[in-house]
């Protein structure tokens, strides 16, 4: 696939104690499975300090061009309607 086929997703998991879903992971790639797939690489090559607080283990993912706002930090900001 050449990388202009492949949109931008934004990778979201939870925080273990809060169970807030956070984006933790920005990745390209040619649909869901593969971002969340390539998140969860990256996430195997974390700090156990980012694993104790953070887990891929439901990951969600979004496409850049789907999110309410690029800059969203929390699954509320990225996927709440535009006002």
């Amino acid at each position: 696939f050449p990388s202009h086929d492949r949109p931008k997703w934004a990778v979201f998991g939870q925080h273990r104690e809060t169970g807030e879903w956070l984006r933790l992971y920005n990745v390209v790639a040619k649909n869901k499975a593969c971002a969340i797939q390539r998140a969860q690489n990256m996430y195997d090559q974390a700090s156990t300090t980012w694993k104790n607080t953070y887990t891929l283990a439901d990951a969600r993912a979004l496409k850049w061009s789907d999110m309410a706002s690029l800059d969203a930090l929390s699954w509320a900001d990225a996927t709440k309607e535009s006002t």
